[in-house]
């Protein structure tokens, strides 16, 4: 008996998306470029926009490893203008970013990489938010996801923007600190969700902890922090633990280990840079003694 073929995994999302299936259906046998897309042509070519919006998912991640290669392509990156590419290639990741199909997900992060190191450097900085602020949703609700790659995957092309002098932490400190959304925050997603996103800030702060002891530049540019609105360190001390304090007391135990284990970095941090640390100033009242002995 032949066994039957699986299908690739797909995964959850945020917002309107597709895996190109309905989009398919309502277009003709030869793929169309939909309305909002037409202007990509210009720069991509209307064969790979077409195979972008494909209802075969193969020849979507085709696709779009089509792309990051033009994007190692001297010649065409001087015939193209870098912000007519960035534009169009970050509105192509808004949409394959949400992609149900799990292989389309990691291709798009290797994208979003790849147009990251080669056009932050040249751009302003305004354009580069411009184009990523549509991006950071999608990409920090995948870090609150069950699966491990998936979630590992979404932490290290944030911190892909973080490691970048023109982004760094000055833009995605503010991200990862903003409030998970109202329908992540009950039931199971609530865990996982402030699970995720614990991990990423604490993995924020060691980089943050790496360019204090001289390592990397990241987000520590006077125009990226001026641009940010931030002097000094993107992740005050205070706005991390005012995050991570509601995590302290939630039920799931992995999340609360998880939130002290941030806490006490924090802690560490301070104390190496000779400032003071007052648990019960930092954290607030009604903590349980005992995860309060274990902050002291």
């Amino acid at each position: 008996m032949t066994p039957t073929r699986r299908g690739p995994k797909k995964i959850d999302y945020v917002g309107a998306q597709s895996d190109g299936t309905k989009l398919a259906a309502d277009l003709p046998a030869a793929v169309q470029v939909p309305d909002d897309a037409v202007a990509w042509t210009a720069v991509l070519g209307e064969s790979t926009v077409r195979n972008l919006h494909s209802p075969d998912w193969k020849t979507r991640e085709h696709a779009l490893q089509a792309v990051m290669r033009s994007l190692g392509n001297a010649r065409w990156n001087a015939e193209r203008s870098p912000e007519d590419v960035w534009n169009t290639v970050t509105q192509l990741l808004d949409k394959a970013l949400k992609d149900k199909v799990a292989p389309l997900y990691y291709a798009s992060l290797e994208l979003l990489s790849t147009l990251v190191a080669t056009y932050s450097p040249n751009l302003p900085y305004g354009v580069l938010t411009q184009g990523l602020e549509p991006l950071m949703p999608t990409l920090l609700h995948r870090v609150g996801n069950n699966n491990a790659r998936i979630q590992e995957t979404s932490i290290q092309a944030l911190l892909t923007l973080a490691n970048q002098p023109a982004l760094g932490l000055a833009f995605l400190a503010p991200h990862a600190l903003s409030a998970i959304p109202k329908k992540s925050q009950s039931g199971a997603a609530a865990a996982i969700q402030m699970s995720g996103r614990l991990e990423l800030i604490t993995c924020m702060l060691n980089v943050q902890v790496q360019q204090q002891m001289g390592f990397g530049t990241a987000g520590r540019t006077p125009a990226a922090a001026a641009a940010a609105g931030k002097g000094g360190d993107a992740l005050m001390a205070e706005d991390v633990v005012r995050f991570t304090r509601p995590a302290l007391d939630m039920p799931d135990d992995k999340v609360r280990t998880a939130a002290v284990r941030l806490v006490a970095e924090v802690y560490r941090t301070r104390k190496a840079a000779g400032q003071p640390f007052e648990v019960e100033k930092m954290v607030g009242a009604g903590l349980k003694p005992a995860l309060m002995q274990r902050l002291a």
